[in-house]
């Protein structure tokens, strides 16, 4: 997948977990960045911890839109690779400033 916030026009990522049931630590996303990321271009910011509880497929799409309490954002250079358990509880703010965000998202699912 590609993230793409255009300057200033970009939208929040409502607060969610990715909708796949699985137990932790099975499935990551690999973010890896095309340009640097800021709170002010709409960083991925996440709430710790969150992918150990049972929040699997929990979208707040259509409701919250704040972010939680203990929630923080993830600043990265071009080039940084983030990578995160689908499960943990997601989203992001809407663009502020004049530069874009992209990013490219590489799912990895762990066989056993």
């Amino acid at each position: 997948a590609l993230v793409y916030k255009a300057p200033g026009l970009s939208v929040a990522i409502p607060w969610h977990t990715d909708p796949v049931d699985t137990p932790p630590g099975k499935i990551f996303n690999f973010s890896i960045f095309l340009v640097d990321s800021k709170e002010e271009n709409g960083a991925f910011e996440f709430l710790p911890y969150s992918h150990l509880e049972n929040l699997v497929g929990v979208s707040t799409w259509d409701t919250i839109r704040e972010r939680p309490e203990g929630a923080q954002a993830i600043t990265a250079k071009l080039g940084d690779v983030l990578i995160h358990d689908v499960r943990v509880y997601h989203g992001s703010a809407s663009a502020k400033s004049n530069q874009e965000r992209r990013s490219v998202i590489i799912e990895y699912r762990r066989y056993e």
